[in-house]
């Protein structure tokens, strides 16, 4: 198993922070590795979407939200072959005005080698793009 917790905090707007994960069509805004989102509804528990990549080789990625509460958090669960990835994306105001971003990247299967290269993969530009969110949102 891989699970690896990221985290950023500084100032920045919670109704701008959520905004850029609620609109999915934003989300290549503060993700460089996605060229776009299409989801099968509205931003919503049990909705489904598909990630699209920069990357040509890189395949789509189909995925599920879950345990979404507004400006606190959400989870995208996307399992392909043996591999299940769960994605948490929280979101805290702290007492000081900030904000603190954190991402928790949690990837199982049966092949240990590829649980890790995954998790290594999704975790590769994530504090970048935690940056980007708050950068965006300030």
């Amino acid at each position: 198993m891989f699970k690896k917790e990221y985290q950023v905090t500084g100032k920045a707007d919670i109704n701008k922070v959520w905004n850029l994960y609620a609109n999915v069509s934003k989300w290549s805004a503060w993700d460089k590795s996605i060229d776009k989102v299409v989801l099968n509804g509205d931003f919503q528990n049990g909705v489904t979407g598909t990630m699209f990549f920069v990357e040509n080789d890189a395949p789509p990625l189909s995925f599920e939200l879950k345990d979404i509460i507004e400006k606190e958090k959400f989870i995208t669960i996307a399992t392909f072959a043996d591999v299940c990835v769960e994605h948490d994306h929280v979101i805290t105001l702290l007492d000081n005005g900030e904000i603190r971003i954190k991402h928790i990247v949690t990837v199982q299967g049966n092949n240990e080698n590829m649980v890790q290269g995954i998790g290594c993969g999704i975790s590769a530009k994530i504090v970048e793009s935690m940056g980007a969110i708050l950068a965006l949102s300030s």
